[in-house]
């Protein structure tokens, strides 16, 4: 997937979003849309937090604790 950064004029600007507006999408949707593309479904938010959770737990360290973090400030740690 590639991103794409344009500029438009205020104008040109200001009725793409009152169209996105009209057609319930947000401005990326839109543009996505007037390109003859699909816009990709957004996932739910639990299925987002789950997959970092799972990235994390994957990642096997230590969680940062206050003990920890105090142990770490009497070493001399910054």
């Amino acid at each position: 997937m590639k991103n794409l950064n344009v500029q438009v004029e205020d104008d040109v600007f200001e009725k793409l979003k009152q169209e996105a507006e009209l057609n319930c999408r947000d401005l990326h949707d839109e543009l996505v849309v007037r390109l003859g593309g699909v816009p990709v479904p957004r996932r739910p938010i639990e299925e987002e937090l789950a997959e970092i959770d799972a990235f994390r737990a994957s990642l096997k360290v230590t969680p940062l604790t206050e003990e920890l973090l105090e142990q770490f400030i009497q070493e001399g740690r910054r």
